[in-house]
């Protein structure tokens, strides 16, 4: 594997990851946690579910909402080029890898 600092290369994940969870994907269910948008997009995962933590009070915990849906889905799509590297450009290229039209 490649590392930039703390971070996985994207061509490593691509070239080496990337296969590794579409075929365990195609043998079981798969839960991954990241911040990296082109794993979580070029293993193309079925459901996303973006967790948001609110603001912390002093002595209690913070608020967490969620939202899931499908990479397909706008409002998922802009919670994951928020918070996730390489988001806006990953579903650009996915889509056009795939011949699909993104909701707007």
């Amino acid at each position: 594997m490649t590392w930039r600092g703390l971070d996985l290369a994207n061509k490593s994940v691509f070239d080496e990851l990337v296969p590794l969870f579409i075929a365990a994907k195609a043998k079981r269910q798969v839960i991954m946690v990241t911040h990296n948008a082109n794993l979580a997009i070029n293993t193309d995962a079925d459901q996303i579910i973006v967790a948001e933590a609110g603001p912390h009070q002093t002595g209690r915990l913070p608020p967490i909402t969620y939202t899931a849906g499908g990479l397909e889905n706008a409002d998922i799509r802009k919670a994951m080029c928020d918070i996730l590297k390489g988001g806006d450009a990953a579903f650009r290229e996915r889509a056009r890898r795939l011949c699909v039209r993104l909701e707007r």
